[in-house]
């Protein structure tokens, strides 16, 4: 690069300083996030009714206008599995929170 030209947020050094702020935020954010997944636990025929999250036991039921297609019904449960915030519950007292 010609001497020139002004630096960038491209060049090696201007890049390492943001890395590590990076590296550091996404290794907070994993500690801090739960590890869960989406567990389909009732089928009707091949298409998911009900899916349980594995953390908190929410659970979050597909409207029936979803059910009209496999991959509606897939995406009605991801984005409410998505967007829900867990609440861990005593292991002791495992119980099932409902969404409509």
């Amino acid at each position: 690069m010609p001497k020139d030209q002004p630096e960038t947020h491209q060049d090696q050094e201007s890049q390492k300083p943001v890395d590590r702020i990076e590296n550091k935020a996404s290794a907070a954010q994993r500690l801090a996030t739960p590890k869960r997944n989406l567990k389909v636990v009732k089928w009707i025929g091949t298409v998911p009714a009900v899916g349980v999250c594995s953390y908190c036991c929410m659970q979050f039921k597909v409207p029936l206008t979803a059910m009209k297609s496999v991959a509606d019904a897939h995406e009605s449960l991801r984005v409410r599995f998505t967007e829900h915030k867990c609440k861990p519950e005593d292991a002791s007292v495992r119980r099932i929170r409902w969404t409509g």
